[in-house]
């Protein structure tokens, strides 16, 4: 072998697994990478989060103790301000 082109790993097809965010007999079928190791139950993006809200008439929840956030590059991103709780069905299981 004369060469390894990482860019074809890290660029290639993600694993993604389809899954159902839902609350009050209301759903949202997407998807979600699987095995980010971002030791985390489950993170959204804050503009998808306030639509899900709206859309699953869950409120927001503003934590007393800022989450900080630290990227796969060792950057340090916003902190996580507030929380969704809604449920997650992934292959038929809550």
């Amino acid at each position: 072998m004369s060469h390894v082109n990482l860019g074809r790993l890290v660029s290639g097809r993600s694993c993604t697994i389809p899954y159902t965010l839902f609350r009050n007999r209301y759903q949202v079928l997407t998807s979600a990478l699987a095995n980010s190791r971002a030791n985390a139950f489950a993170l959204i993006d804050t503009q998808c989060a306030v639509k899900l809200a709206d859309f699953l008439n869950a409120p927001l929840k503003e934590l007393p103790k800022l989450i900080p956030i630290r990227g796969y590059n060792g950057r340090i991103g916003p902190p996580i301000t507030t929380i969704l709780r809604i449920y997650l069905r992934v292959n038929g299981r809550r």
